[in-house]
């Protein structure tokens, strides 16, 4: 995305400088702006703040707005069901309890080694990503035969949709798949059966979670194999192979670019984040499809790059959850600084 205004540079960022959403089931989201992601202006449902860094480490605050007691603060403006804005002056007036400079630094320097470890492990996952989208454009785009057979996505794939009743579960413990507000990836809630308030879909073995939100961004994962019970939100599309065997098939097929084109054909017309599709319409793809000894040759290739990238999304999740569970305690005093190594 780009911005064609004679404005802009009114709205760029500038290093250190922090923005949370104001309004809508965003509130509360923030986005800390290091120069890493080039240059940058932020958007009028946004309010930005310049942190004095001769008053605070900036990336202090980076960091709490990951945290739970955060999180909490923000849900203290929900109304029933609905997210209450937060103004300028709210967001100013929000308490912070810090500990001295030195020891700031030092939380930031010790949270920094668990993000450069998630960031390494997501490019990673980019580079692992690429390689299996690039043997599957090789072997079944570039090199597509007229003599495969035309099908359509519903002769390979179902829609998983088995609802989770959870009177059935009161003590099951699920790792609970979503979008979550304040990030962009997946990460593992755990829910008891008897506190699932809202729909949820029994994730069964082999399933592939697709994201129905803003469709311009790729958002596809493959769940954990080893996860006993789990469960996704309504925010995915979860698809199942009609065979086990052409799960890494399935999974670059709607990874490509051809078949998110046709998703995008079939959104309502409105915007962003908003933009929706009805699941069962994209059964309808046509594609071609090899033999079985084919994929096969594909699925010796590629599961073992997806089960990789599995891997460093689970163990991201742990760092993250790492992360965010340190930073109150540190904050605090309950922990030492001194008590915690990285390596």
């Amino acid at each position: 995305m780009s911005v064609d205004s004679e404005d802009a540079e009114k709205y760029l960022l500038e290093k250190n400088d922090i923005v949370f959403a104001r309004t809508g089931n965003s509130t509360g989201r923030s986005y800390f702006y290091d120069g890493r992601d080039g240059v940058l202006v932020y958007a009028g449902f946004l309010i930005r703040f310049r942190l004095d860094d001769q008053k605070v480490n900036p990336r202090i605050l980076k960091y709490y707005t990951h945290s739970q007691p955060y999180y909490n603060w923000v849900k203290s403006f929900d109304t029933g069901g609905t997210r209450g804005n937060i103004n300028a002056k709210t967001y100013g007036d929000m308490p912070l309890c810090l500990p001295p400079r030195p020891i700031q630094n030092r939380i930031v320097e010790i949270l920094d080694a668990l993000d450069d470890k998630i960031e390494n492990n997501r490019r990673i996952n980019d580079n692992l990503e690429q390689q299996a989208q690039a043997l599957y454009k090789q072997w079944f785009v570039d090199n597509r035969s007229e003599d495969w057979k035309e099908v359509k996505l519903s002769q390979i794939v179902d829609i998983n949709k088995d609802s989770i009743n959870p009177s059935l579960y009161p003590n099951t413990i699920f790792e609970h798949y979503s979008l979550p507000a304040y990030d962009a990836g997946i990460l593992p809630v755990c829910e008891k059966g008897s506190d699932i308030k809202s729909s949820k879909f029994i994730i069964n073995d082999n399933v592939i979670l697709f994201s129905k939100l803003n469709p311009r961004i790729k958002r596809i994962w493959l769940p954990n194999p080893q996860t006993e019970h789990a469960i996704c939100s309504t925010e995915f599309v979860p698809y199942q192979p009609k065979k086990s065997e052409m799960l890494g098939f399935c999974y670059s097929l709607l990874n490509s670019d051809d078949f998110y084109d046709f998703v995008l054909s079939l959104t309502n017309g409105s915007t962003g984040s908003h933009q929706r599709f009805h699941p069962k319409d994209t059964l309808d793809y046509n594609f071609r499809v090899p033999k079985i000894e084919t994929i096969s040759e594909f699925e010796d290739k590629v599961i073992p790059l997806y089960r990789i990238i599995s891997k460093n999304r689970i163990e991201n999740q742990k760092l993250a959850a790492l992360r965010d569970t340190l930073l109150p305690k540190l904050m605090s005093g309950e922990l030492s600084v001194d008590d915690v190594l990285v390596d």
